[in-house]
């Protein structure tokens, strides 16, 4: 049985200027792909169009960044241990010169 490798279908949906004046494309994920092993078989599952579409779109492979997706439920466990204060911080006085007011 072949092997198949599964990829985003995006399709650009607005042109915006950066902060500092570049140009860039705002893109949409409207489906997936799953391409064979060779590239010789495509077969395209398009979930949703977006209305002002010119029909073109891109098969990419998929994006993962890992502040995009919802924490699991030991990650925010770790991160709230991370974030308490230790007992030297406790008994620190507080420096109230750096507040602006």
């Amino acid at each position: 049985m072949a092997e198949f490798e599964m990829r985003d279908i995006v399709a650009p949906v607005r042109e915006y200027m950066d902060k500092e004046g570049n140009k860039k494309t705002e893109t949409m994920k409207i489906g997936t792909a799953r391409v064979s092993e060779h590239g010789s078989v495509i077969q395209l599952f398009i979930k949703t169009t977006p209305l002002n579409w010119n029909g073109t779109a891109f098969v990419n492979r998929p994006y993962e960044k890992k502040e995009d997706r919802p924490l699991k439920q030991h990650e925010v466990i770790e991160k709230v241990h991370d974030n308490e204060p230790t007992e030297e911080d406790v008994d620190k006085p507080i420096d109230l010169s750096q507040i602006p007011f």
